[in-house]
């Protein structure tokens, strides 16, 4: 394990860029700002590149009283910021540090795609990968001369990635990182949870550390890695048609609950099926439906299982 004290600072400078995207991002989260609190508390040298980035004290009050509290840090004379320095956080935060062979680049602003509820969206990435959003997904996008880096920051998506063993593939999801040279797989993220899929090829999943990122496991094709809000990393074997399905507009149930298949349908529709009834969400459904057809699901479940439809403007309730 690499300590504190040993690390470069090169590598204090590569972390301090991952936390600025995290905090930065829309799923940040209390577990998010204990991580960055701990990682701060792990090494003064933390503090001191991080401050030089950013004004995230003011953002994260909390973390500079943390450490002042105990006793870890003097108390810095307020400065006056510039109006060109006034949004520092929110502009720092979208400039990606990327780590070259002995040296830092900024990579500046990445470049953020995204898909509204319903939509999906494929496109070809500057070095040759495919990238294809699905529903209501973000990622952030910063390609370094030594790296490739995409922080997912909500939603699904499926990578194609154009192999270059020279310039690694770097997912970041949540507390989770993906690392590829040339595979296909898919990560969707969602709270307290992020999975990966791996359709072909090898990858590694690792998770953030105080110290960096702690290799988990190394994925072989056809599997799936489920890691839970508490690092637990569970593996099994989905029917990857079923899981890729969204490519098609499709959404497969194999013994869902409806409850289950209400949440996963209303992922991709601005009139939500509403399940309220016990008795309802508990019966299970399997099938192929299209996912942006929530009232071809209800008829079909109404039909089959004796359950009453109520429809408004924004929803389709589910009931007996």
């Amino acid at each position: 394990m690499v300590t504190p004290g040993t690390k470069s600072r090169a590598q204090i400078e590569a972390e301090a860029a991952s936390w600025l995207c995290r905090l930065d991002s829309e799923e940040r989260s209390p577990n998010t700002e204990a991580g960055f609190e701990a990682w701060l508390r792990a090494s003064p040298a933390h503090e001191e590149v991080f401050r030089e980035y950013s004004d995230v004290w003011q953002v994260m009050p909390g973390a500079m009283a943390a450490r002042r509290s105990q006793g870890l840090v003097r108390p810095v004379p307020e400065k006056t910021v510039t109006p060109r320095r006034a949004p520092a956080f929110a502009a720092a935060a979208m400039l990606v540090l990327v780590i070259a062979a002995g040296g830092v680049w900024w990579a500046g602003q990445p470049q953020v795609y995204e898909t509204r509820v319903g939509h999906q969206e494929t496109m070809t990435l500057a070095d040759g990968s495919r990238v294809s959003l699905n529903t209501d997904s973000k990622i952030a996008v910063a390609y370094s001369g030594k790296q490739r880096r995409i922080e997912l920051l909500r939603g699904e998506v499926l990578f194609d990635v154009a192999h270059n063993p020279n310039r690694p593939f770097l997912v970041l999801a949540d507390q989770e990182q993906v690392r590829a040279l040339g595979t296909s797989f898919s990560v969707r993220r969602e709270t307290g949870r992020v999975s990966v899929v791996l359709l072909k090829g090898s990858v590694e999943l690792s998770k953030a550390t105080e110290d960096g990122f702690e290799p988990q496991v190394v994925m072989a094709a056809g599997e799936r890695a489920t890691v839970d809000g508490a690092g637990r990393v569970s593996l099994d074997r989905p029917v990857v048609s079923e899981v890729t399905a969204w490519r098609k507009g499709e959404v497969v149930f194999n013994e869902a609950t409806i409850l289950e298949a209400a949440n996963e349908l209303n992922r991709y529709n601005a009139t939500k099926i509403v399940v309220t009834d016990p008795s309802v969400a508990r019966i299970r459904v399997t099938g192929v439906f299209e996912s942006n057809d929530p009232g071809e699901f209800a008829a079909a479940v109404a039909q089959l299982n004796k359950v009453r439809v109520r429809r408004s403007s924004e929803s389709i309730e589910l009931t007996r």
